[in-house]
């Protein structure tokens, strides 16, 4: 087992707030040939670890000396339970609805996002994918097809956000494959309500 000491990584917004990941103590204990396959953790001693099937994970050190690494998570937590928890459509429902949602890259890399719906029929986001640089945004334009309101099930409707890192030197072209590989790939589930 290894010894754990701390330092920050450059990546992003979690680099902004000096937060930190655990580390090997020196770099002859780091596996670089798993390392190396992970932009952000590329070149530094950061500590990975197998949490989701095939994919590592960098743990942040939440005992550090420094409380940065608290703070930055608290942050994040906010932010997203800030955002919009749902979208809401009213009746009538004998038309197209339009809503719409900006999607910002606050990070310092250059993202890739694509959108999924659980019913293709319902419901269409245009556009559906695309690539943001840092500090780029973008309107998405959640639509809701005519449907005849009380007949047809609507509970498990939502669209899903996926977002991930564009790999260093990546056109500004959307890829679909960005989100297949070892990249971490976020998510945020929308739920869509409908009222009468």
């Amino acid at each position: 087992m290894h010894s754990p000491s701390s330092s920050s990584i450059r990546c992003g917004r979690l680099c902004t707030k000096d937060a930190m990941f655990i580390e090997c103590v020196r770099d002859d204990q780091v596996p670089h040939n798993i390392q190396n396959q992970y932009p952000m953790a590329k070149n530094t001693k950061i500590m990975l670890g197998n949490v989701w099937p095939e994919r590592n994970t960098a743990f942040p050190d939440f005992l550090g000396t420094q409380n940065n690494t608290n703070v930055w998570w608290a942050g994040e937590f906010a932010q997203f339970h800030k955002t919009h928890a749902k979208i809401v459509f009213n009746a009538p429902y004998d038309d197209k609805h339009v809503y719409h949602i900006k999607v910002i890259n606050s990070s310092a890399r250059r993202i890739g996002y694509g959108i999924k719906t659980t019913n293709m029929k319902r419901l269409g986001v245009d556009p559906p994918c695309g690539v943001l640089d840092p500090k780029e945004a973008v309107l998405l334009a959640v639509s809701c097809d005519a449907f005849a309101y009380g007949q047809e099930d609507t509970n498990n409707d939502r669209i899903t956000v996926e977002w991930t890192n564009t790999p260093d030197g990546a056109a500004k072209q959307f890829r679909r494959e960005w989100f297949q590989g070892d990249g971490m790939v976020r998510r945020k589930n929308l739920p869509i309500e409908y009222n009468p």
